[in-house]
């Protein structure tokens, strides 16, 4: 299903991004950051099929759109590692992820544990934890 969640921007308005979701409101919830640029495209009808598996199997997963990626109306001109650092903050806090999985180029940009779980301040900037991770 497709469905939205607010990218929050630097100045503290916000936008709506896509994603795809299988969600049944259960316990695991597997947000998925998808590799960036074309390598988005070349991987995204495995990434939906792997979902599909999750949602058989009992666990919830999340592909957002990055912003300025895929179906964004942001400018990828205008994003940097850090937006996408926080959009991965925000689509982790918005879909409540448990697990983090960032495939590909995107390994660089998952929310730590304590960011999935809420305990972050947005205004903090997030880094890369290998323990949390799943990473391909």
């Amino acid at each position: 299903m497709i469905a939205s969640w607010p990218y929050p921007h630097a100045d503290g308005k916000s936008a709506d991004e896509y994603a795809l979701v299988f969600d049944r409101s259960r316990d695991a919830r597997l947000l998925i950051l998808p590799p960036l640029f074309e390598e988005a495209n070349k991987l995204r009808h495995l990434l939906v099929e792997v979902m599909r598996r999750l949602d058989g199997a009992g666990i919830g997963s999340f592909l957002p759109d990055l912003p300025g990626c895929n179906e964004s109306l942001q400018p990828l001109a205008q994003q940097t590692l850090a937006s996408w650092r926080g959009a991965g903050v925000a689509a982790a806090a918005h879909f409540r992820a448990s697990h983090v999985l960032a495939v590909r180029a995107s390994a660089i940009l998952p929310p730590p544990p304590a960011c999935r779980a809420g305990a972050m301040p947005r205004h903090q900037e997030p880094a890369p934890c290998a323990r949390c991770c799943v990473r391909a």
